[in-house]
């Protein structure tokens, strides 16, 4: 079945069926599980837990569709002479959750969550949605947590897959088109964030429609909290689309807001904190990458800008599109390499550069505009003078490094125990945390986007779709595993919907574009139609029992 094509085999708005294989475990996160996106609510990236060295790898799973991001990258050219990078990337990779045996993901380009054996890579059991979901799940005492883009909130059963409740996030049943796929038209793109009895997240990504935030009691479903006034304050056209991973602290949560900076609001009421705009080149900075260290939010996309917790006052800017933090040190990505940086120190330098460049922009324009030459002169001596003072502190900041990778094309990161992980086009590769020592390398088909360690193993999404497993100690079980396209057996009736598919192909000359199979029940007929077309199709039956 070609990897575009969606076919739902359960009524449009019934309560989705899951495949099930029972497994009996404890329900508890252990202290060596990766219990959601980049481990914690901070999005951290950090684990205590440590692997034993060198790794081989002990399988790989490749699901029958890549990832389809919820939105395009910007043009690669300079729009009114700025050129914007991409800062929506949430869903460019299958990011993986792990415990108590069993790994997790969300496949967009599938409709369905899914639970593989940590062991083997073999698949467990899935659940399917109404539309994409396209946030890593997460994990809290037992239970599976996620949204997706049919306006839905789900609960899961974590050994089984079985549902607990869901909850509709979205006012209404409406259904539109969004980059190609059925939406709804107040997805859930937040991800789902639980922690100490509440799940949080948001929905809706158009501000004319009005966008939610919400508290459940992630028990039983129930609603603790609602703020549908975000977009009350510019009549519908705000900034506030909550699209990215929420983080959170002891009293604040921070939503993502796609293009700009995150909004926080306070955890016990959901309401509106801050949400501060910070400029740069005459672009706002923003995007979903976040983490927090402490009470402090760090996000940016080529250039990460660290902000107090009421989002009123900038401490540092990182030159990079990834960062870590340890008790002493700072690790940041770039798309040169890898830098470690004294976190007393680089702060505090990092600020003062950027107030010097800001003002080295505004007396080189000066001095561009300036018609007397005498002026001219003197500003450019000003500017040659300020720079001189840029190199030197330059100099000071490359002082606080403690180590540098020179390694190009990195794309992610974590740190597990005193080892540091990164992941690049067709690599993985770890060093010594501490010192910069190259320790291991893997290989992988793809960029490795995301990267977890859970159990003695690391886990490593690419943009591909494949995901796979490294683990110390033995030789490689060289266990491939993949999604099957095949989802009924060849029996009396397979000529019959074949014939039927191939009939409907000729007569209406139709391989492209959208489908909708009214009635479909067990979905046979849209199979033979995906295998002959290339339709993106849609089912829909009455009776969830086929």
């Amino acid at each position: 079945m070609p990897k575009h094509t969606t076919v739902n085999r359960r009524e449009l708005f019934g309560l989705p069926l899951a495949c099930l294989v029972a497994l009996s475990f404890g329900g508890v996160v252990r202290a060596g599980d990766w219990p959601a996106y980049l481990h914690d609510n901070a999005r951290s990236g950090v684990t205590s837990e440590s692997l034993q060295l060198p790794l081989t790898e002990r399988w790989h799973y490749t699901p029958s569709g890549a990832p389809e991001p919820a939105w395009d990258d910007p043009k690669p050219v300079p729009v009114e002479g700025f050129l914007e990078l991409p800062r929506v990337k949430f869903d460019d990779a299958y990011y993986s959750v792990s415990a108590n045996g069993l790994v997790y993901f969300a496949s967009a380009a599938e409709n369905r969550v899914c639970a593989l054996d940590a062991a083997t890579g073999k698949e467990v059991w899935s659940f399917f949605t109404e539309a994409s979901p396209r946030l890593a799940p997460a994990l809290w005492e037992g239970r599976l947590y996620f949204g997706a883009d049919d306006g839905f909130v789900y609960c899961l059963n974590a050994a089984d897959g079985k549902p607990v409740w869901r909850f509709r996030a979205a006012p209404a049943d409406l259904m539109v088109l969004g980059h190609g796929r059925m939406i709804s038209l107040w997805p859930v793109r937040t991800g789902v964030l639980v922690d100490a009895g509440v799940v949080y997240f948001g929905a809706g990504i158009f501000p004319a429609e009005r966008v939610f935030l919400y508290a459940l009691d992630a028990k039983d479903g129930s609603l603790l909290w609602k703020n549908d006034t975000l977009d009350d304050r510019n009549a519908g056209q705000g900034s506030f689309t909550p699209q990215g991973y929420l983080l959170a602290t002891k009293t604040r949560l921070y939503a993502p807001t796609g293009r700009t900076m995150p909004a926080s609001f306070d955890r016990a009421t959901g309401n509106f904190v801050a949400q501060r705009n910070i400029y740069k080149d005459t672009a706002m900075v923003g995007g979903t990458y976040a983490l927090l260290d402490g009470d402090n939010l760090y996000t940016g996309t080529q250039e990460i800008t660290g902000v107090d917790d009421q989002g009123a006052g900038k401490f540092a800017w990182f030159r990079g599109k990834r960062l870590l933090f340890s008790t002493t040190t700072s690790y940041l990505l770039s798309d040169f390499g890898i830098t470690a940086l004294s976190r007393g120190k680089y702060p505090e330098l990092s600020t003062k550069r950027k107030g010097m460049e800001v003002q080295r922009g505004v007396l080189a324009d000066q001095a561009n505009r300036e018609k007397d030459k005498a002026k001219a002169a003197t500003l450019k001596e000003q500017l040659a003078a300020l720079d001189q003072e840029l190199a030197t502190l330059n100099g000071d900041i490359d002082a606080v490094g403690s180590w540098k990778l020179q390694h190009k094309g990195l794309e992610s990161m974590i740190v597990a125990g005193d080892t540091l992980f990164a992941g690049g086009n067709n690599e993985v590769l770890a060093v010594n945390a501490a010192t910069g020592e190259s320790l291991w390398t893997g290989s992988v088909d793809g960029v490795a986007k995301g990267l977890a360690v859970a159990a003695g193993r690391l886990l490593v999404s690419t943009d591909k779709g494949a995901l796979y497993c490294f683990a110390g100690g033995g030789e490689s079980l060289d266990e491939t595993a993949t999604r099957s396209d095949e989802p009924f057996p060849k029996d009396e009736l397979t000529p019959v919907f074949a014939a039927a598919a191939q009939r409907l192909v000729k007569e209406t000359g139709i391989t492209s574009g959208y489908c909708l199979v009214w009635g479909c029940g067990t979905g046979r007929l849209a199979a033979e139609l995906a295998r002959r077309t290339n339709l993106r199709i849609y089912g829909v039956e009455r009776d969830a029992a086929k």
